[in-house]
């Protein structure tokens, strides 16, 4: 097993939740915050996108170790930089969060 791979595993789950939470599919995703305490932030993060928006996370705009994710998907959202808009926590302890945010309609 690949160190890691269960943190990216249980982000892009939490990934998958949220947007199932809000009746959204993965293509419709514009815009990701990121923040993790892990080392290896960028490469967890990259993996648990991909697992988690799967071919759809290429065009995604990416902001990686942002401190507050749901507050910058919300500014997001509100200037118009994007329409669905999902913040992802990944903490290896306590485990990994994930918001999806979209326009009112």
């Amino acid at each position: 097993m690949v160190v890691g791979a269960a943190d990216d595993l249980q982000a892009a789950r939490a990934i998958r939740r949220a947007l199932a939470d809000r009746g959204l599919k993965a293509r419709s995703v514009d815009f990701v915050a990121i923040w993790t305490t892990e080392k290896r932030a960028r490469p967890l993060a990259g993996l648990a996108l991909l697992r988690g928006l799967g071919r759809f996370a290429k065009g995604v705009s990416t902001v990686v170790l942002d401190p507050d994710p749901p507050q910058r998907c919300a500014s997001a959202i509100a200037s118009g930089e994007a329409h669905v808009a999902l913040a992802l926590t990944i903490d290896p302890i306590a485990g990994s969060v994930a918001v999806a945010f979209d326009r009112p309609r």
